[in-house]
């Protein structure tokens, strides 16, 4: 989770930092020509790589709307994980864990849309972290990705299947 006062306190350091480097420059410089500006412009391929990211972002209202009613299957394989996941339209959310080797779990939970318009999923029976928010980028194949806010790629949503089908977990 996001520590916001620690998020604040960086980003005002970081306002300030700018606004002291901002003055101690130089005054009179000279306009920079149109080859240096057309450089500057230019994006690299990791910016461009970011924005198009971005660009192709689902908000949590968008992703929800998606799959309210729905199951999504899905696959985590830093964890040696897959699972189903069943959105009501009511806000419930219920799930089938299968850690690699383990017997499957079943939980219960709910899902929303938080203020930054990510989409959450919230599991209170989970031993650990019980809260999962991030937006959700298409990958162009029929699957979805989490996306968290400090750029981390998380789980994959490898199908999204009509209704309920929680037993569609292979």
């Amino acid at each position: 989770m996001i520590d916001l006062s620690k998020t604040a306190t960086a980003a005002l350091s970081a306002a300030v930092l700018g606004l002291a480097v901002v003055a101690c420059q130089p005054q009179g410089e000279p306009a920079a020509t149109d080859e240096t500006a057309a450089a500057e412009e230019m994006p690299t391929a990791e910016t461009a790589a970011a924005d198009a990211m971005s660009s192709d972002e689902m908000g949590g209202a968008e992703f929800s709307a998606l799959v309210a009613g729905n199951t999504i299957l899905g696959v985590f394989d830093s964890w040696k994980l897959r699972w189903s996941e069943y959105f009501a339209p009511n806000g419930t959310a219920r799930a089938v864990l299968r850690f690699e080797g383990q017997d499957d779990m079943e939980i219960t939970g709910s899902y929303y849309t938080n203020a930054r318009d990510e989409f959450c999923t919230e599991y209170p029976e989970l031993p650990d972290q019980t809260v999962f928010c991030s937006m959700i980028v298409p990958l162009g194949d029929g699957r979805y990705q989490q996306v968290y806010a400090d750029g981390t790629r998380g789980s994959i949503y490898t199908q999204i299947l009509e209704g309920e089908q929680l037993d569609a977990l292979e």
